[in-house]
């Protein structure tokens, strides 16, 4: 099977480097690359008729006669952009200054529901874990943050509550329990339980498990429910990540799903309290695997006085990243938790 082409055509040659690298580290040897940064070349180049998979172009080189080339997508790089719609929907817009990772998730989710994406990209679903070794911590916050941004960033994704007691509705527009009709679902664990629950699956941004009214020992549903679930779903490759948030208790059944993770995110808050909690939790998991095990300081207020900064080793832990503090977060939307520099940065982290 030949390799897919992809024409890039920018006058800013620094701006056309940046872009190709991210293309080629990500896709390495799965495409053909054409780059174009001279407008008489460009013009000598579509004198004759081209095909290929995907033109990426300046919108000072873009003109009509392009749409004539046998190109199945052409994205158009616009320095004033208003929406990505145009009448010919061969032609998409995309914002020049957003950032050169935005435009590649831009391009690629776009062609998401077409053969070509498949052959481009690694679609392997990755399980992100958000844990802490305390309650009160923020992790159904940034759990439901990540999506929020992962979503924004044409990521597909889901948000797991893997908890006793379900209340992270809070956060959502629609607060209602799920279907009587699907805790039945719940007390079959096989690898079949996702296609029988894919029908009560809501979407806020992101797609989500809605709550159960009561918890998992009212319902007579055993926690290991949440692995089989998570599992099935994975396998099925359907989603490119699967965010789950679950409580801080750590037993048999918290290991399975720390040890079935592909990424942990470890809330921490910055006090001496929060410092002792990570310790005593560092006894239990070995968190040695700095690629698995990122830990987050959280609520972070810059110059305030305590524990993690980041950097910080002497608490033994190594803060990766931080969360700013966000007022009110507990009126906060997914809306608005997609826009908190913090959660975007951590989202960047991990895609």
């Amino acid at each position: 099977m030949s390799k897919p082409v992809i024409i890039i055509a920018e006058s800013d040659e620094g701006y056309l480097e940046s872009l190709e690298s991210k293309f080629v580290e990500e896709l390495h040897e799965k495409i053909e690359f054409e780059l174009i940064s001279d407008r008489h070349y460009f013009q000598e180049y579509f004198s004759s008729p081209r095909q290929g998979e995907i033109l990426i172009v300046g919108e000072d080189f873009y003109t009509s006669e392009l749409n004539k080339h046998s190109l199945k997508h052409i994205f158009v790089l616009s320095e004033n952009f208003e929406t990505d719609e145009t009448e010919n929907h061969q032609v998409i817009k995309i914002r020049k200054y957003a950032s050169i990772k935005e435009i590649y998730n831009k391009v690629l989710f776009s062609l998401s529901r077409e053969s070509l994406s498949g052959r481009l990209v690694n679609r392997n679903t990755q399980v992100i874990m958000v844990y802490s070794a305390g309650g009160g911590s923020g992790k159904t916050t940034v759990a439901l943050g990540i999506s929020a941004c992962l979503a924004a960033n044409h990521q597909k994704t889901v948000y797991i509550s893997a908890e006793h007691v379900h209340n992270f509705q809070q956060y959502l527009t629609d607060k209602t329990f799920v279907g009587n009709e699907a805790y039945k679902e719940f007390h079959t664990e096989n690898e079949r339980l996702y296609n029988r629950i894919m029908p009560f699956i809501r979407n806020e941004r992101f797609d989500y498990l809605p709550p159960f009214c009561a918890s998992l020992t009212s319902l007579n549903i055993r926690f290991s429910v949440y692995e089989t679930l998570i599992r099935a779903m994975k396998a099925t490759n359907e989603y490119r990540y699967i965010i789950v948030d679950t409580d801080h208790v750590f037993d048999d059944r918290k290991a399975s799903l720390l040890a079935m993770a592909d990424k942990v995110l470890i809330l921490v808050n910055k006090d001496a309290y929060g410092a002792f909690k990570t310790a005593v939790l560092q006894k239990n998991i070995n968190c040695s695997n700095n690629d698995k095990y990122i830990f987050i300081n959280n609520r972070y207020q810059a110059g305030s006085p305590g524990v993690f900064d980041l950097g910080d080793t002497e608490s033994g832990v190594m803060i990766s990243e931080a969360v700013e503090y966000i007022e009110n977060c507990a009126a906060a939307t997914p809306d608005k938790l997609a826009g908190i520099h913090g959660l975007q940065r951590l989202t960047y982290m991990l895609t």
